[in-house]
């Protein structure tokens, strides 16, 4: 999560001539900011800067968006060095964008938003992580920006429009055109405003779905990386609000902060008509929805990306109900090897056994299956709870989480869990 510094207008002006009158109120700019992304466990900024700036005061800007950068990478390291060596961090630094800058101001100080990556305002995309383009570019401002950034081509954000205002192929369910002419270009890309769903569309959830879904091909995911991890798929809203499958509180409510992580809605590669995901508010595990899984036919389903590591026993607990006939049900943890002589693994949690389910058959050719012991079976408030433990997997790093139905269904997934045993409780 990125904060935003943002100054507009006659206001935003007289914000930047505080900020720029000495060198030492950056500093205490900078120092505040990072106090606040702390505070808040921001990422970093995007700094949009929406006014001019008085040419004399330029290098104090470029001042300002440099140190930031450089403190916002120290916070970090200093908080990883802890538990991670140097070159670890150098590493995880390198890849991070922890300021980015908006292409609104140049290097002159007027305000000229450029739509690409050019020498008006090269030095401030050279003094931090990146650049977010102004969204009325072309095919040409494009293939400039992607000349100009050189090897930092990925630190280019260009920007997308959703509400579609004079913007490549008019935005909207359209905005995936653009989305794969920024790829074809190997840039990075900026989703501006996807609150288009919500504030124009009568079905926002079926219009989340659309918009996401025709983007999904061209975004690249970013699972998990640390445990312990849990989620039951809340997305901090709700009709009714639910405690371990038990109802709390009855009638509407939303709070961002509970909002829970989400599984990849788009099942790209599945065979189209076999299965699908939605989100269901009517009952939940924790909080105020669940996933639905409505399946035809056997089906596996892309739940997450991740990579995660562990060195001790790792407690998995699944909750789930049926809302039909119960059929075979697996979650599965797909491990990548690190090393070419390894051979792939799969961790197997068998939540349900079907004596007809005939989906193990070639389900997994050349990769090994580790079937994971049951050590909890149980039902609570309506919800079947399934814990299980798996044993550290030398040289292989946990990659992909799937779930597997034997047959037609319909299935509730509550809730799913990961700790290394010393943390369960």
């Amino acid at each position: 999560m990125t904060g935003t510094f943002i100054t507009e207008w006659e206001a935003g002006s007289a914000v930047c001539k505080k900020l720029l009158a000495s060198e030492e109120t950056v500093a205490l700019a900078v120092r505040q900011l990072v106090c606040i992304a702390n505070h808040y466990g921001f990422e970093g900024w995007l700094i949009n800067i929406e006014n001019e700036v008085p040419i004399e005061k330029i290098p104090l800007m470029l001042k300002f968006v440099e140190d930031l950068t450089k403190a916002m990478r120290k916070r970090e390291t200093d908080k990883e060095t802890e538990n991670a060596g140097e070159d670890k961090v150098k590493e995880d630094n390198d890849n991070c964008h922890r300021v980015i800058w908006y292409d609104s101001v140049t290097e002159n100080g007027e305000l000229k938003w450029q739509n690409a990556l050019n020498s008006q305002n090269y030095a401030f995309f050279d003094a931090c992580d990146g650049i977010f383009l102004n969204y009325t570019w072309t095919e040409d401002h494009l293939d400039c920006s992607r000349k100009a950034a050189g090897g930092r081509h990925r630190d280019v954000f260009v920007g997308l429009d959703i509400f579609g205002r004079n913007f490549y192929a008019g935005g909207k369910y359209d905005t995936w055109k653009a989305l794969e002419v920024v790829r074809k270009h190997d840039l990075s890309a900026a989703i501006f405003a996807p609150g288009w769903t919500h504030e124009t569309q009568p079905d926002f959830m079926e219009a989340e779905r659309h918009l996401w879904g025709s983007l999904a091909p061209f975004l690249t995911h970013r699972g998990i990386q640390d445990l312990p991890f849990t989620t039951s798929f809340c997305q901090g809203s709700g009709e009714y609000f639910f405690c371990k499958g038990k109802m709390e509180r009855e009638g509407p409510w939303h709070n961002l902060s509970l909002q829970h992580l989400q599984p990849l809605w788009s099942q790209e590669g599945e065979e189209e008509g076999s299965g699908c995901l939605s989100l269901v508010t009517q009952e939940a595990y924790n909080g105020g929805g669940c996933l639905g899984i409505t399946t035809h036919s056997p089906t596996t389903f892309r739940l997450m990306v991740c990579d995660l590591e562990w060195t001790r026993p790792l407690r998995v607990t699944v909750a789930y109900k049926w809302s039909s006939q119960p059929t075979a049900l697996t979650f599965l943890c797909h491990l990548s090897r690190s090393s070419s002589s390894l051979k792939q693994k799969i961790l197997e949690f068998i939540c349900e056994k079907d004596k007809e389910d005939k989906t193990d058959e070639d389900a997994c050719v050349g990769e090994e299956v580790i079937e994971c012991p049951l050590e909890v079976s149980h039902v609570e408030n309506g919800w079947n709870i399934r814990r299980f433990t798996a044993c550290e997997v030398p040289g292989h790093r946990m990659t992909l989480m799937t779930l597997r139905l034997g047959g037609a269904a319909e299935l509730r997934l509550g809730h799913l869990d990961m700790m290394l045993e010393a943390e369960a409780v």
